[in-house]
């Protein structure tokens, strides 16, 4: 990808900045100034058109629901825009996934998560979830909110739902929310228990899992949203797992007939000129049933090493995201 928009940069860091600090409209008025102040910043715009591009492949219908459905209801969209999303491709070997100094970090929490006796699973559906996140949500500041919009049970072939446990802590430690469309899925919420103290190496157990069990079901990309609107703190988060900064375009099967969305189509191959991003994986596995992740399984002992020279533990710090009308604390 670019250097210029690479995580970690100035350039990236700045635009983000600007990117969180208005509404769209706001942005709009405000954009000539702030080009004016700082001209690298039509540099680093121009620089998003060369980023890696993911063909996300969907229905019409599918589509719609991606642009306009929120989690919960009232809350944070589940659309992030096409331009510089946070994308990871789904792995059905963890081993494989894990292997290298670049996930040395995320090897050395899924160890310490197994060593508490933490194991992630996916849950039967919205009825498993709901007992599971009242907990969660219930030791948050604003969770009451969250809760009272969950109330309407939403289609079960729509969302792939997930916990994280431990006998030794009597409610879950961390509940997820993947809303899937097509061959992708978008990670609508991942959400820790404010009363249990190693929440942070839960969410990478419990990441590292739902990649697996997403490419048991032939879901192939998992999106996190724009980083433009993300934290320091997320940004740096999704280093660590692996994601992406790319450039994401909706492929329609069958292809579109209304004139409007042809033209969107073809505008965003014009405009979008970097190279695509291959995916590697093999087919699907017939069998996708509920999977459990044991806390027995071994995982190699690794130092911590926080990737791009950078230091600290990431199970410590909490990063916090509003939605709605209650905070929610999101793992990316």
């Amino acid at each position: 990808m670019a250097s210029s928009v690479a995580y970690g940069t100035a350039e990236l860091a700045d635009l983000c900045n600007f990117a969180r600090g208005a509404s769209s409209t706001g942005r709009l008025k405000t954009l000539p100034l702030a080009l004016a102040h700082r001209p690298r910043r039509a540099q680093t715009l121009l620089s998003l058109r060369e980023l890696p591009i993911v063909e996300l492949r969907l229905s019409a219908a599918e589509q719609d629901r991606w642009l306009h459905n929120r989690w919960p209801a009232g809350g944070k969209p589940l659309f992030g825009g096409h331009w510089a999303q946070a994308v990871i491709q789904t792995s059905p070997r963890e081993h494989e996934y894990l292997t290298g100094r670049h996930r040395q970090a995320v090897r050395t929490n899924i160890h310490r998560a197994r060593e508490l006796g933490i194991a992630a699973t996916r849950l039967g559906g919205y009825d498993e979830f709901a007992a599971a996140a009242e907990p969660v949500y219930g030791s948050r500041h604003g969770g009451d909110a969250v809760l009272a919009a969950m109330r309407s049970s939403p289609p079960a072939n729509e969302f792939a739902w997930y916990a994280a446990s431990t006998a030794a802590h009597e409610a879950p430690v961390i509940v997820a929310v993947v809303a899937l469309f097509g061959d992708f899925g978008v990670l609508a919420v991942m959400v820790g228990n404010q009363r249990y103290e190693r929440v942070g190496h839960a969410r990478y157990l419990l990441h590292t899992f739902i990649l697996s069990d997403l490419a048991a079901r032939g879901t192939r990309h998992l999106i996190a949203g724009s980083v433009l609107s993300e934290s320091h703190g997320n940004r740096y988060f999704q280093r660590l797992l692996g994601y992406r900064v790319c450039n994401v375009r909706p492929i329609l099967l069958p292809p579109p007939a209304n004139r409007r969305r042809e033209v969107a189509v073809a505008m965003r191959r014009l405009l979008m000129t970097g190279p695509p991003v291959e995916h590697a994986h093999q087919s699907p596995r017939k069998d996708a049933r509920r999977r459990i992740s044991p806390p027995s399984a071994q995982v190699r002992h690794a130092a911590w090493a926080a990737a791009g020279g950078e230091s600290g533990d990431p199970s410590t710090p909490e990063v916090a995201v509003a939605s709605g009308g209650g905070e929610r604390k999101a793992a990316l």
